[in-house]
């Protein structure tokens, strides 16, 4: 499952995992093989026990619906959460992805079973190509701590930009939590 993935993204940092047994069970299995690794430098990383619970409770605060239908797994390098639908036990359900820059979440129609190796082919799902390009715009970044994210200075649901020169390194709690009141604040 996530062979593709670690070949085209190579593991580039790991922190404990922590204990996942109050987690749903595809949540778990993932976290079993993946928690707390990071991949290309911080491109993608997966939760650790801790960091999905944090995740689902943000989650639900910025898309209605969200708690006890979806549970986080991992997350990318612009702060989205990526998590699975374990309605009814589900253990191979659909993925979806929370956006906090776009106040809004997005219906993949992948199972988790095939989602990382979509992530991990041509089809560009999670934007490498864009994460390249703030690469190259910001040669001085090292990769990004498991705290980090690169947010939207101007969030793209304010109307933002979606180039690099509107992205900026930040906290990834603080990136979430703003972008979840601003959107909160305008609904």
């Amino acid at each position: 499952m996530f062979n593709a993935l670690t070949a085209a993204f190579p593991v580039t940092d790991r922190c404990e995992a922590g204990d996942a047994s109050r987690l749903s069970e595809p949540v778990r299995g993932v976290l079993a093989k993946m928690g707390g690794v990071t991949l290309a430098r911080g491109f993608y990383r997966f939760h650790t026990a801790d960091s999905a619970v944090a995740a689902n409770a943000a989650c639900a605060e910025l898309i209605r619906g969200f708690a006890g239908r979806y549970h986080a797994f991992a997350f990318d390098w612009l702060g989205r959460e990526l998590a699975v639908d374990v309605r009814a036990g589900q253990t191979d359900g659909a993925v979806i992805v929370v956006d906090p820059g776009g106040a809004e979440y997005l219906e993949s129609d992948l199972p988790l079973s095939a989602w990382h190796d979509v992530v991990a082919s041509e089809e560009d799902v999670l934007a490498y190509r864009f994460y390249m390009a703030w690469r190259v715009a910001n040669p001085e970044a090292g990769g990004l701590g498991f705290d980090q994210v690169i947010g939207y200075k101007h969030p793209l649901f304010l109307g933002g930009a979606d180039e690099v020169e509107n992205l900026e390194l930040s906290g990834r709690d603080v990136y979430f939590s703003l972008c979840t009141q601003i959107a909160t604040q305008l609904r």
